[in-house]
């Protein structure tokens, strides 16, 4: 009854608490607008659960310290020191620092919900957050190189992500229908680009974002043989993730770290940052925060991004370049006009050693230097 509330579009429960938390996490997670944030929460409780062995209702009982006995905050010490160095049960490898902040953060919030209060760690024994370095990142070539290698369904994956630059939940999490319905009303109108204005699931903040005309023609064309109700056939992250692994290797590039759809919003915002935007363009376009003193300027965002992206999709973001750079174009004609030249030239030296063959011609070469001899 809980699983089917709590998971509805993109996860598949790996996880089933006892019987008897079943209660206290329905009304918890339930409290939660967003199926996104039920969703994050449930698999961060999931974690501390795997270790912690006692029913959630005892440790709901627990007091938030005490020197001598068991309470919250030292339990939560102990999970996060336990689970960054040591596989929980029934999995491979330790947790990932930011994955156990988010069960810790579930935590708190499942504690809070039931006793209205909760834990705090110190910032001294709390762990702070890790830059990704065990990611591959994309480099020039490397998204278009596993798009040409793609089939009609990861074509269009890739081509998607390489326009919005969405996390996976708010590209999978799409309204089929909607963005149908948006395609042709632009078609309609001769308009290359569909826009989506939208409000990310995670964190709340507007983003504008678009589909470009290569994720419109693959996502057309993958349509026709899809027809489900969801964007496409893959809807979880794992499925994806496995799917862009065996993209990047069927391709050939050389990765240098794990490959995961969170690469194709790296890319997009670093290509955005190199067509010259702003932080508040590529923040609106891809759903980041922006600061409430800076609200207003929103109102001029969406026409800036409007205008921005022709160009910006030709130079940076097209998969299939059309236009080529003016520099290389002027290049190209340089190379042209000189390779012309050398052709004029080597024709007149052509006819001249031809001349030079004819046998009267010949002839009187050789009585000019025979007259110059007996001179």
């Amino acid at each position: 009854m809980i699983l089917g509330r709590l998971l509805p579009r993109i996860y598949k429960p790996r996880y089933k608490f006892p019987e008897a938390d079943r209660l206290l996490i329905d009304k918890w997670i339930n409290s939660y607008a967003r199926w996104q944030s039920r969703n994050a929460y449930f698999f961060g409780l999931a974690n501390f659960k795997r270790w912690y062995k006692n029913p959630l209702s005892e440790w709901l009982r627990l007091p938030s310290w005490n020197e001598k006995k068991a309470c919250w905050e030292k339990l939560a010490l102990d999970f996060q020191n336990y689970a960054v160095n040591n596989p929980l049960p029934d999995a491979e490898k330790a947790l990932s620092v930011n994955t156990v902040l988010t069960a810790l953060r579930a935590l708190a919030s499942f504690t809070y919900y039931h006793r209205h209060e909760t834990f705090k760690l110190r910032r001294g024994q709390r762990l702070q957050n890790e830059m990704d370095t065990d990611s591959h990142i994309f480099r020039n070539g490397d998204v278009a190189r596993m798009f040409d290698v793609g089939d009609p369904q990861q074509k269009a994956i890739v081509s998607t992500f390489a326009s919005l630059g969405w996390e996976f939940s708010g590209v999978l999490g799409l309204d089929r229908v909607r963005i149908e319905k948006l395609i042709a009303q632009a078609e309609q109108a001769g308009e290359q680009f569909v826009y989506i204005n939208e409000q990310r699931g995670k964190t709340g903040a507007p983003r504008f974002a678009c589909l470009n005309p290569l994720a419109i023609e693959y996502l057309k064309k993958y349509w026709q043989r899809w027809k489900g109700a969801t964007m496409f056939k893959i809807r979880t992250k794992g499925g994806l993730n496995e799917m862009l692994h065996q993209l990047a290797e069927k391709s050939g590039i050389i990765t240098t770290g794990s490959v995961h759809s969170h690469l194709f919003r790296k890319w997009v915002m670093g290509q955005l940052s190199r067509a010259g935007w702003n932080d508040y363009q590529i923040s609106y376009y891809v759903g980041k925060k922006i600061p409430g003193d800076k609200q207003t300027y929103l109102q001029r965002l969406e026409q800036d991004i409007r205008e921005l992206m022709p160009e910006t999709y030709e130079k940076y973001l097209s998969l299939r370049p059309q236009k080529v750079d003016e520099d290389v174009k002027r290049r190209i004609a340089a190379l042209e006009k000189e390779n012309q030249e050398l052709k004029v030239r080597n024709v007149k030296e052509q006819k001249f050693l031809e001349l030079l063959s004819e046998p009267k011609l010949a002839e009187r070469f050789k009585r000019f230097l025979d007259d110059l001899g007996k001179e």
